[in-house]
């Protein structure tokens, strides 16, 4: 389904999706569910999978044969933020709660669409309406909202994170403390 739909002229035009995910390889972050997201997508679609942990080497022998799965290891900041310039979706596919998700906002700034599990406080922060929140490990619904992203306009992605970021900026972010005390 995904696959076909995808293969529509608006793809065709676009650069070729390339999603990141950025974070510990443990169960709870739900790697799994975004690698068989993949089975759904197109053959020319990479997944560009950064850092390490308790998972990777389990993973990698899992995923071996699927040459469009990169693995980059650890990365520095540096390369985190050209990463995410360079990719078209960025992906939280966590099967358990998040306390803040520091990285979705990195993502936002970097002005990709984000899809991630509608879970803990990734709502909190996208807000309860995003379009790229997905149910908990769901590889499908992943898919399909991978697929979506690739259509949105640049210009939306950005009015829209910008909208949310406004939420958590130093200032906002101080005034709410403020008035905690």
């Amino acid at each position: 389904y995904v696959k076909k739909a995808m293969s529509t002229d608006k793809y065709a035009k676009s650069k070729t999706p390339t999603i990141f995910f950025c974070g510990r390889h443990e169960p709870r972050k739900g790697l799994d569910v975004l690698l068989q997201a993949m089975q759904f997508l197109p053959s020319d679609v990479e997944l560009w999978i950064a850092s390490d942990g308790t998972d990777t080497e389990r993973l990698k022998r899992e995923w071996a044969h699927d040459s469009r799965v990169k693995w980059l290891g650890r990365i520095n900041d540096d390369e985190k933020i050209r990463r995410m310039q360079e990719a078209t979706v960025f992906c939280a596919p966590s099967l358990h709660g998040e306390s803040f998700g520091v990285v979705l906002l990195e993502a936002m700034v970097a002005g990709l669409p984000v899809v991630a599990s509608n879970i803990s406080a990734i709502p909190e922060v996208l807000g309860t309406k995003h379009p790229g929140l997905c149910e908990v490990g769901n590889p499908k619904d992943f898919a399909d909202k991978i697929y979506q992203s690739v259509g949105y306009k640049k210009s939306d992605v950005l009015k829209t994170n910008n909208v949310r970021l406004r939420l958590f900026s130093p200032e906002s972010s101080f005034r709410e403390i403020e008035c905690l005390y």
